[in-house]
């Protein structure tokens, strides 16, 4: 009996303190954190003030988060280490049934060698299948006019394909949905009328990105004079390019003139739609990921 109360006395010593008298517990450190309920500090190296003394600790958030590698923890587990390339974790085998483990459980199977789910009633292989690779193809289907001698955006398309949805039809913009190589084409008419002596049309794909990509891919048709002075005819121009492109990157598709006017109202050049079955398919942008 009286080692009971011993024992009782003790750990009343140890706990009652802390559980009492301090809103944070700090091991091999000190912590001031209010969002931290407990920090240890495994190689005790946080004095030095460096990113790399993260990579050992190891913390509990009054959220309830676990954060190791990392003392900003944004999930329940948290290992994403900034400092080191650390933040991986392993998973084990078990012998439990799907439905003893519930849903959402991942076990590693040592026989196929496959990470396994879940779904509370069996386990599932995960897909080995990597994500579908973006394919992109849209046409113009309405006229818009493209003002001489400045750079015109061009809107408004019509999906024929786009596998993920990434292409904004309206403002005519495409955004990249993972790092990635990017084939892009950009093909474009202007409708019949006067083309100036000496002008020119560029079609244009430009990116957003300038870290180991080139932005702009520029084609260029010339048209130089000859001796009626002007002529009347289709314009056409294209652009072929392939861009390294991160997640949330953007392309735009633009148009370059110096053809001139067409009329006594100075009625800037229209692009050309076609009509019936030629509809929209002078005007197209292609895009593929590699």
């Amino acid at each position: 009996m009286k080692n009971n109360i011993n024992w009782i006395f003790l750990l009343s010593i140890l706990f009652f303190p802390l559980n009492k008298s301090y809103s944070q517990i700090g091991v091999n450190t000190k912590t001031s954190d209010p969002n931290i309920i407990l920090y240890i500090d495994g190689m005790k190296d946080n004095a030095t003030g460096q990113a790399s003394s993260i990579e050992n600790d190891v913390v509990f958030t009054s959220s309830g988060n676990l954060g190791i590698g990392t003392n900003t923890p944004k999930t329940r587990v948290d290992v994403r280490s900034v400092a080191d390339q650390s933040g991986i974790f392993a998973v084990g085998s078990t012998t439990q049934t799907a439905s003893e483990v519930g849903g959402g459980a991942i076990r590693y199977n040592t026989s196929t060698s496959y990470l396994e789910y879940s779904d509370g009633e069996k386990w599932h292989a995960l897909p080995l299948k990597p994500p579908t690779k973006t394919m992109v193809l849209v046409k113009k289907m309405s006229s818009q006019s493209v003002t001489n001698n400045s750079t015109t955006q061009i809107t408004n398309w019509n999906a024929v394909m786009d596998s993920g949805n990434d292409f904004n039809l309206s403002a005519g913009v495409f955004t990249a949905p993972r790092n990635g190589f990017y084939v892009v084409s950009f093909n474009a008419t202007i409708d019949a009328g006067s083309i100036l002596d000496n002008s020119k049309i560029e079609t244009i794909i430009e990116s957003n990105n300038n870290e180991g990509n080139i932005e702009a891919f520029r084609s260029v048709d010339s048209f130089p004079g000859d001796e009626s002075g002007t002529v009347n005819a289709y314009v056409g121009s294209g652009c072929n390019a392939i861009f390294n492109l991160k997640k949330g990157n953007t392309i735009k598709f633009k148009i370059f003139h110096t053809l001139g006017t067409d009329g006594l109202f100075k009625k800037e050049k229209i692009l050309y739609i076609g009509s019936g079955s030629d509809g929209g398919k002078f005007n197209t942008i292609s895009i593929y990921e590699l």
